[in-house]
């Protein structure tokens, strides 16, 4: 416990002398020879803003918008104003809800040193949207699965599983995924990240193949045929994708912690 503190701590430290290096001293050089720059200035927070395909925002001071979760050392009351020195430790940090679907390093200087805290999953309302488009033909799937209506099955099941792997992405700075169009390019994404941390699993990245494959089958083979078992288990794959989804839509406040059942 102790060791895995003082890693975070490491990382921590790192992180802060990066995001002062690459960022938030370039940009204080920059305002100093602009005379933007009070003669009396000292830095007591900054923050990085990151958007898909722009350039980095550096804020600084009363600039930096951010949502904190703090734990006091004393009783705060409603409306009063919160110091420094009141702050025990900083839980968490969060973007405010206009800016939500950026990413994000925030820096803050306290009496006991600097805290910080980032996230780099962008586009949280829009990977909102495709999941609930998922979510509506998953509904159709199940229902067709239960009747064993296979062929509709496997249309609802692809246009679920896109869904699914668009909401996944859109989550990371990929400025190919949003411009798709295709069942194609996205199909290419979801075979490149199942190599990349598992962002998409095995799974999932077979499901969505193999319904590629049989949709045309489905559609126009009179002789089309699927097991039972297997729609099955392109469902369950739908699911578990799915619920990766649902996980970070609820951590970032696009959902209720409310699971959807398909029973």
């Amino acid at each position: 416990m102790e060791a895995q503190m003082k890693n975070d701590q490491l990382i921590a430290k790192r992180l802060i002398e990066q995001v002062l290096t690459n960022w938030v001293n370039p940009e204080l050089e920059k305002r100093k020879s602009e005379n933007k720059l009070n003669l009396d200035f000292r830095l007591k927070a900054a923050q990085v803003i990151f958007s898909v395909g722009g350039a980095p925002l550096v804020r600084v001071n009363s600039e930096v918008k951010v949502i904190v979760k703090a734990k006091f050392n004393r009783p705060i009351k409603k409306g009063e104003a919160v110091l420094n020195k009141d702050i025990e430790d900083i839980r968490s940090f969060h973007l405010i809800d206009e800016e939500k679907d950026f990413g994000h390093i925030t820096i803050v200087r306290l009496v006991k040193g600097w805290f910080v805290g980032f996230s780099f999953i962008y586009d949280v309302s829009k990977s909102k949207e495709l999941y609930d488009i998922a979510i509506e033909f998953m509904k159709s799937a199940y229902s067709d699965l239960q009747e064993k209506r296979h062929r509709p099955f496997i249309e609802s099941a692809l246009i679920a599983a896109e869904n699914l792997a668009k909401a996944r992405i859109y989550l990371l700075p990929d400025k190919e995924i949003r411009k798709a169009k295709t069942h194609g390019l996205v199909q290419g994404k979801v075979n490149r990240y199942v190599q990349t941390n598992s962002i998409i699993k095995l799974d999932q990245r077979d499901v969505f193949n193999e319904l590629i494959k049989l949709r045309d089958k489905a559609r126009y083979d009179p002789k089309f045929s699927l097991e039972h078992s297997k729609a099955e288990k392109i469902f369950n794959a739908l699911k578990g994708l799915s619920k990766e989804v649902f996980i970070y839509l609820v951590r970032f406040g696009e959902l209720s912690n409310k699971t959807i059942s398909f029973n």
